[in-house]
């Protein structure tokens, strides 16, 4: 399994984290660390009431 949390903080290039606020997957939690770990980081989109699989 690949843990992005655990690799994003050595991406160069610029990333968008795009996450759905009421994800039951992949909680909504993870895409908020990933977005604060991220050194390149933009604005991240957070998805109002979409899931895993309705973006």
């Amino acid at each position: 399994m690949c843990f992005s949390i655990d690799k994003v903080s050595k991406v160069a290039s610029p990333v968008l984290v795009i996450h759905g606020t009421e994800d039951e997957v992949i909680d909504f939690s993870h895409g908020l660390a990933i977005y604060e770990r991220c050194p390149r980081a933009v604005e991240p989109l957070w998805v109002e009431g979409a899931g895993h699989n309705d973006i």
